[in-house]
């Protein structure tokens, strides 16, 4: 039903910017325009402004309007020929100059080839922050792939490889697009907030296989496994019985603040649970989504949750991203029958990840093959196979 609804919806501004566009035409180029509808049939409702009656019809595949002259606009109320007042002379569309009819038929299709530009743009100028090309800093880091274990860190910020300077991540990508294993390790050298000089990092990127779905086309490419988007701050509770589940948190919580300061990625709810005093006690809030309909998945109401959280020795081992676990699942497929919302892929086929693009990656590769998953479930490590 709610699909029925946004199509109709979607179909209606199509409808209208496209009629739209055929109406402004008209009038610039002085043809009488009699009705303006959007829809067939008879109209639900109905006004006169000036001229032209305006019309919402009962039946929303189309519209049309109706012009002094024209008798194929598609109102099953128009007459096969206008009886043309005095004071219309020269107004009727078939009086109209040959360029002037094809300039009104052509400006619909018009309307609709401007109408993204004019959603897109204003999204990209009203934006709070928008970056033309990703810089060098790293946003995550795979746990599983060669980076992490190399040392390099979310934060971080890549400055040279193999001794060529780095400013944005496509350069970077190039550098790893075009690595020859003969050459040995990348040379990678970070600039690290808290540190005086440059990180030096030996880096060996991983062959990894990618099967291109659309036409099961599998390839090789070489991978060192960050991303340079920072991780929302989305938490997964790894351990039921750890502090972040005495405090009332939940797996897809989203944590908007820590002791009233903002946390806008992970890395900075890390950060400041990580710097409490053992036995120190904070004021956490999240945001937790909560289904409105069973039937209705994707209708979610999110509200805000103050939690108190209670800092324990050592580690912080309960806390993990929320990015790997599983917030549906399909009950007639496969998985249906191993996973359940809220389990979290720890690896596949026996490769650790940590970012979900890597999870993705394995999912999808040479899908006629069964997946052996490792699989957080309430504080427990289970082994679950997917057969496709």
């Amino acid at each position: 039903m709610v699909s029925i609804l946004a199509f109709i919806v979607l179909l209606g501004v199509i409808v209208t910017v496209h009629e739209s566009g055929h109406f402004i035409v008209a009038k610039l180029a002085g043809v009488k325009v009699q009705v303006f509808s959007i829809g067939f049939g008879r109209p639900l409702a109905s006004f006169r402004w000036g001229e032209t009656e305006y019309r919402l019809s009962w039946l929303p595949l189309g519209g049309y309007v109706r012009m002094l002259g024209d008798v194929s606009s598609g109102d099953p109320t128009s007459m096969e020929s206008d009886v043309i007042d005095d004071a219309d002379r020269g107004r009727a569309l078939n009086n109209k100059p040959p360029l002037v009819r094809i300039a009104i038929a052509a400006a619909g299709p018009a309307m609709n080839l401007l109408l993204p530009f004019v959603i897109l743009i204003p999204f990209f100028f009203a934006a709070d922050r928008y970056d033309t090309v990703p810089s060098n800093r790293v946003g995550a880091v795979d746990e599983g792939l060669p980076a992490y274990q190399a040392g390099l860190r979310e934060g971080d910020h890549i400055v040279s490889i193999n001794g060529a300077p780095v400013a944005a991540f496509w350069q970077v990508a190039q550098h790893i697009d075009g690595y020859d294993p003969d050459s040995g390790p990348l040379q990678v050298q970070v600039k690290r907030d808290g540190e005086a000089g440059l990180v030096p990092l030996s880096i060996t990127p991983e062959r990894i296989e990618q099967t291109q779905a659309l036409v099961n086309f599998t390839r090789s490419v070489y991978r060192i496994g960050y991303q340079p988007a920072f991780l929302a701050p989305d938490i997964a509770v790894a351990h039921p019985n750890g502090a972040l589940a005495r405090s009332g948190a939940q797996t897809f919580d989203r944590v908007l603040s820590v002791d009233g300061a903002p946390t806008t990625r992970f890395i900075d709810v890390r950060k400041a649970l990580t710097d409490l005093a053992v036995g120190a006690s904070v004021q956490i809030q999240v945001e937790r989504g909560q289904q409105i309909d069973p039937l209705l998945p994707f209708f979610v109401k999110r509200t805000a949750v103050d939690l108190t959280y209670t800092r324990q020795a050592g580690p912080i081992d309960d806390l993990a991203h929320a990015g790997n676990c599983i917030s549906s699942v399909a009950p007639q497929s496969p998985a249906g029958d191993v996973l359940k919302v809220g389990d979290c892929v720890l690896s596949i086929n026996g490769q650790a990840h940590s970012l979900n693009a890597f999870v993705h990656g394995q999912l999808t590769n040479k899908p006629e093959q069964p997946k052996t998953l490792d699989v957080r479930r309430d504080g427990r490590i289970i082994n679950v196979t997917l057969q496709p």
